[in-house]
């Protein structure tokens, strides 16, 4: 089974595992998991049918003799799978316009390449290199991830300004990497954004009444003015915000406080009604 599943893999052994697309290659790999799986449920079926049947001769051979080779050939067909899976899943890294990433999607080449330049048969299950390959693959890519986590967290924390910070999430979200802790930041944010609902009407409860208005604007105008300054400011950052993202809690704060700053404007929106202006 196994040497019919290699040449299968390999068109005849003309092909690797590398000189093939890896969806091919994938496929090709969960067939033999799934061929596996199929060839144990047909022994366990005969084994129950002739235990039933007394006159039967007892099924008695060793399932380690017959599927023990296999199945370590099928748990090397998981580990290329899952070297591949990740292999797609840090590939994102070569979209990304995020300054001062580039250097990351340096170090993932660096590693599949020496993953590549291995001169032995990734498919042989006898092949005690290729699991300590593998091992030290997953560690330089848990490295990787590692060192992405600090670049997010600096490139995070040095960004004061919410809408900027929010942006910034949204290129990291597009990398698709899990485990980065966007989560925790979009929180971060929605706290922040909070302070800053809190700070804004402050501000317009000081103003509201007298607004600084430009020389070249009656009073009701720059009442106007003033009121869409911090009406904007409000619906611009909920426009952007994942809301879902940031917890319960988070949630609650921020809300409380973008209540406390409508129900402050809500008289000049009563205003503008009764003036029909």
């Amino acid at each position: 089974m196994i040497t019919t599943s290699k040449m299968y893999i390999t068109d005849n052994y003309t092909q690797t595992i590398w000189s093939q697309d890896q969806t091919v290659v994938i496929s090709k790999l969960r067939d033999c998991i799934k061929l596996n799986e199929e060839y144990q449920r047909c022994f366990q079926l005969t084994k129950t049918k002739l235990a039933s049947n007394p006159s039967e001769r007892p099924f008695d051979f060793s399932e380690m003799y017959i599927f023990g080779k296999f199945d370590s050939f099928v748990r090397r067909c998981e580990r290329i799978i899952d070297m591949f899976a990740t292999i797609n899943l840090y590939s994102h890294l070569a979209d990304s316009k995020i300054e001062g990433i580039s250097p990351f999607y340096s170090k993932f080449n660096m590693i599949i390449t020496s993953m590549k330049k291995k001169d032995y048969d990734f498919l042989d299950q006898r092949k005690q290199d290729v699991d300590s390959d593998l091992d030290d693959f997953r560690r330089s890519i848990a490295d990787l991830h590692a060192n992405i986590n600090e670049f997010l967290d600096k490139y995070f924390n040095a960004i004061r300004n919410t809408e900027r910070a929010l942006n910034a999430l949204k290129r990291f979200e597009k990398l698709q990497l899990p485990n980065i802790g966007l989560n925790e930041k979009y929180a971060k944010i929605l706290q922040q954004y909070s302070k800053d609902l809190d700070s804004v009407a402050r501000i317009y409860q000081k103003h509201s009444k007298e607004p600084l208005i430009s020389r070249d604007l009656p009073p009701t105008a720059g009442k106007i003015c003033l009121f869409l300054q911090f009406f904007f400011f409000v619906k611009k950052i909920l426009l952007i915000f994942k809301v879902e993202l940031c917890g319960l809690d988070n949630c609650i704060c921020v809300f409380n406080n973008l209540w406390i700053f409508l129900l402050q404007i809500k008289p000049f929106f009563n205003i503008l009604k009764q003036k029909k202006s």
